[in-house]
This record gives C-alpha cells, structure tokens and sequence, in this order.
C-alpha cells in the first residue's frame, strides 16, 4: 500500500512539474502554446522545435517536430507552409531563406556533439566553416583541393563525412575507414586525392554512431547533396563555391564584428 501511496505521490509530481512548465511556456511564448493546443485538437503529432519572430511581419517562422518549416499568426491559429515572400517596391525578399538561416544558426552548437575533422590555418582562427562532405564526391574533391587557399584566409574547416545514400554504400565503407584512422585529416585528404591510405587504426573503433549522428544533423540542415557548406551565420551553401566567396563571407563576417 505504502508503495503504491509512493507511485502516485510522484506521478501527481510529475504532472505537476509539466503543468507548471507548460503554464510558464504559455505566458512568454503564446504562439507556441496555442498553436501545440491546436495541433492536438487535430490528432496531428507534432510540436515546436524552433520558433523566432518575423521581423517585417505580425507574424512567427516555426520549424516544427517532422522537420518542415512553418508560420503562423501571432495566436497560433494557423499553420502556413510553403514560400513566403514580402513584396516590397524594387524587390522580392523570400521570408523562408532569412529565417532557415536564423533556424541554421541555432544548430552551430550541436557541431560539438560530433567528432569533427579539422583543418587549421597556420595563424590566427579568424572563422570556422563546416563543410558536409562525400568522399566520393566530385565538387567534394574539387572544394578540397583548394583546401590550402581557404585556410590561408584564416578559416578552420571542419569536415563532416556524409552520404545521402545510407548504409549501404561504397562512400559509407570508405568514411567508416576514414573515421579509424588514426590521422583521420590524413586519411580524408588521402581518399580524395585517391592516394594510398594511412595504415594506422584504432583499435576498437566504432564509426557507426559518429556517422549517424552526422546524419541527424544533415537532416536538420535539410543537406540532400555534398558539399554543403555551413558558414557561422547560419547561411547554407550546396554545392562547390571558389575561394573568392570563402574570402568574401570573411570580410563581411569581419565588418560586422568590428
């Protein structure tokens, strides 16, 4: 009895903790909590990952729980999705590009969840870049031939060894070996420039879990293709970009902090 007087004491605490947090997520983010209530009332399974206010309108970007972007009314009445446009007298500003990017800045801190490739310059850091990369790739291959160039700017890059493909693949065998490799920068460089591996492993290496979490990360960078270039604004690249746009991103990145 003693036990099950227990059970419920904790299960009326836990009710209590998500009340409170629900009621105190209802009082500073309004949309949030409304539109999650209105979900429900649809049976649709889903909720509000991201959420940040639309500047040039009374509006709100969301990206919800499967992935797909959204906006919505400032009493969370609605859920708009599709491309968004403000037409204003001498152009068209696309609202779902700018705040994809503000959504892609927020995930900078979950590159520290993975084991990162790295290439440093040889002096200062002046800016990091995350490159989603196959090694099979050909733009992949071209990008990381001038490899030399972007570092020379001050960039740090960060590889991420990816293939839209899955499991069962040439590329997920070869980043497999690449992440075993004792000098996995060597062995990254190595593969594309189909030169000899280094030999050397570690032993008990488990590349798997590095690779998936990699994946979970493309997904919510919507990457489909390789190369995908994230840079520290959030801003998304697919496909090759010479080192003259490295350098430009870089000067303006260095304006606006200074």
């Amino acid at each position: 009895m003693r036990s099950l007087n227990i059970y419920i004491y904790l299960l009326l605490l836990a009710l209590l903790v998500v009340s409170n947090d629900l009621h105190a997520r209802c009082k500073t983010e309004l949309p949030v909590c409304e539109l999650e209530r209105n979900i429900r009332l649809q049976g649709m399974d889903m909720e509000v990952e991201f959420i940040t206010n639309v500047e040039e309108k009374d509006l709100h970007y969301l990206i919800m729980s499967d992935g797909q972007e959204y906006f919505t009314d400032n009493a969370g009445s609605m859920l708009i999705r599709g491309d968004v446009i403000l037409m204003q007298e001498d152009s068209l500003q696309h609202l779902n590009r700018k705040y994809r990017t503000k959504y892609n800045a927020s995930l900078l801190g979950q590159f520290n969840e993975i084991d990162l490739i790295q290439y440093l310059p040889e002096g200062e850091v002046k800016s990091d870049v995350y490159v989603f990369t196959d090694v099979n790739c050909i733009f992949c291959k071209k990008l990381f031939s001038e490899l030399d160039e972007i570092l020379a700017l001050g960039y740090r890059v960060n590889a991420l060894l990816y293939t839209s493909e899955g499991e069962a693949t040439e590329s997920w065998q070869a980043h497999r070996q690449v992440y075993c490799s004792q000098d996995k920068a060597a062995a990254l460089m190595a593969h594309k420039m189909e030169q000899t591996l280094p030999p050397a492993t570690v032993q008990g290496c488990q590349p798997d879990m590095q690779l998936t979490l990699i994946e979970g990360l493309a997904r919510k960078f919507q990457v489909n293709g390789t190369p995908a270039i994230i840079f520290p604004d959030g801003e998304k690249k697919d496909g090759y970009r010479a080192t003259n746009y490295f350098s430009q991103k870089l000067q303006a990145r260095i304006k606006t902090f200074n």
